[in-house]
C-alpha cells in the first residue's frame, strides 16, 4: 500500500471551504425539471494517468485534511493511499476520484443515501458485483469500485470533447439516461458535474504547488 507522510501544507484549501466541506448552491425545482442543457461549453479534461506520484497523494491528503476535519487523519491517509493504489492499476487520474468522491459522500466511508448508495463514492448495492465489492463500507474495495466504475463511464464517452463531464452524468444519471436525452441533462446534473470538476482543479492546483 502507498504511504503518505502525515505533515503537508492544509491551508491551501481552507480559504474556500468550511469544516463540514463545500457549500452548495440551491437551484429551483421548476428550472431542473423545464431546462434541459448540454456540456458543450466545458473544456476536455485529460483524466487519464500513466503514472502517480507523492505529490497526488499528498495533495489528496491535505484536501481531505483541510476540508473535512471532522474525518480522522488516519482515515484520510488511508482514502489518500487507496486512490493512488487503485491509480496505479486503472490508470484513471485519483484527483478526478477524489474530487468525485468530496462530492458524494464528503468522505465518509459509512456514508448512506436515501436511495441506498453506500460508502465513499455513493454505489449502489446492484452495481456490487460487476465491481468485485462485496463490503461498501471498505476504503478499499469502494475505492477501486468507484474508479472502475468511472473509468466504465469514460470508455463509454471516449469519442467526446466533453468525455469526463458526461462520464460524471453518467456516474449520477445512468449511462442510458443521457445517452437518450442526447448527452442532455438537468441543471441538477449539470451543477453536480461542475462542482465536482472546480474541486478537481483546486486539487490539480494544490499539486503544483508541491
Amino acid at each position: 500500500m502507498y504511504t503518505i507522510p502525515i505533515v503537508v501544507i492544509v491551508l491551501f484549501f481552507m480559504f474556500s471551504h468550511g469544516e463540514n466541506g463545500p457549500s452548495s448552491q440551491n437551484i429551483s425545482a421548476e428550472n431542473v425539471v423545464l431546462q434541459q442543457v448540454s456540456f458543450d461549453d466545458h473544456e476536455p479534461q485529460q483524466v487519464w494517468v500513466e503514472e502517480v506520484s507523492s505529490r497526488d497523494a499528498q495533495a489528496i491528503f491535505g484536501y481531505i485534511t483541510a476540508t473535512y476535519r471532522k474525518i480522522p487523519t488516519d482515515e484520510a491517509e488511508a482514502i489518500s493511499s487507496a486512490l493512488i493504489d487503485s491509480a496505479q492499476e486503472l490508470k484513471v487520474d485519483p484527483l478526478f476520484i477524489a474530487a468525485l468522491m468530496s462530492r458524494e459522500s464528503s468522505f465518509n466511508k459509512m456514508a448512506v443515501s436515501s436511495t441506498g448508495a453506500k460508502g465513499l463514492g455513493q454505489i449502489k448495492d446492484f452495481n456490487y458485483p460487476s465491481l468485485g465489492i462485496t463490503d461498501p463500507f471498505d476504503i478499499i474495495q469502494n475505492t477501486r469500485g468507484t474508479m472502475s466504475y468511472i473509468k466504465r463511464m469514460l470508455g463509454r464517452w471516449e469519442s467526446e470533447s466533453a468525455q469526463a463531464s458526461l462520464a460524471l452524468a453518467s456516474y449520477f444519471k445512468g449511462y442510458g439516461a443521457v445517452s437518450r436525452a442526447n448527452k442532455q441533462v438537468d441543471l441538477k446534473t449539470k451543477k453536480y458535474v461542475e462542482d465536482i470538476l472546480a474541486t478537481y482543479d483546486k486539487l490539480k492546483d494544490y499539486k503544483a504547488s508541491l
